[in-house]
């Protein structure tokens, strides 16, 4: 066989054993890839069923493992950002609505809570910027416009705040977190007994409200200054 030929075969049969070594390499990754995925929904759901339970802290641990597993785990993310609003780490729901986003989650849908999450920082300003009132009419219009109430009564804009306040009470009245913001503003003012006047309205609405609607953290020097 003339040595041309054969180093022809030899670089045939080399090509071949690379292109089978290529595909058998990418049938590995993906088959690592879907098992990798498939652990990090276990870890998810998990995550529920311990959060289901009221065991925060391990669902906490549950959904860090399952964005191990899969960074790119957007309903781990999302319930992990909505875990740090409710226990007040801002910074840390920030962080993961932001990255939800990043990976394809509805950042219309989403305003609502990354607006609290900017609210527990104390970053007023950015709140107002994320949450617009542009939402129409409903249950969604009225969060953002809690949050906004909430925002400019860190900034103590105080009648901003309570034509926000005023508004969600109109859009969603079942809501008394709109009463009780505008009782923070009141007593903010000193206009303690028009306060107490709207936390009975809201008490009257929901006896088991007491615990809704934190304040945002105190205003910062460079948030009151004039």
């Amino acid at each position: 066989m003339p040595m041309t030929l054969i180093a022809r075969l030899t670089r045939t049969l080399t090509a071949a054993a690379i292109v089978c070594h290529a595909l058998a390499a990418g049938v590995s990754t993906a088959r690592a890839a879907t098992a990798d995925e498939q652990r990090s929904h276990e870890y998810f759901l998990e995550a529920k069923e311990y959060l289901a339970g009221g065991n925060v802290n391990a669902a906490i641990i549950q959904l860090k493992n399952s964005l191990q597993q899969n960074y790119d785990n957007v309903a781990a993310r999302l319930l992990l950002g909505e875990i740090y609003v409710g226990i007040g780490n801002g910074p840390g729901a920030e962080k993961e609505i932001r990255a939800a986003i990043r990976r394809g989650a509805d950042r219309v849908g989403l305003k609502v809570l990354l607006g609290r999450a900017l609210l527990l920082q104390g970053r007023y300003d950015d709140a107002l910027t994320t949450a617009v009132d542009d939402l129409g009419e409903g249950v969604e219009r009225a969060e953002i416009l809690i949050i906004r109430g909430q925002a400019y009564l860190g900034l103590r804009q105080f009648d901003e705040s309570a034509d926000a306040f005023r508004e969600a009470d109109r859009v969603h009245p079942e809501d008394v977190g709109a009463k009780i913001g505008l009782a923070q503003g009141l007593v903010n003012q000193g206009r303690v007994k028009e306060a107490e006047d709207a936390i009975d309205v809201a008490l009257s609405r929901r006896p088991d409200s007491s615990g809704l609607s934190p304040s945002p953290p105190p205003p910062s020097a460079s948030s009151t200054a004039t």
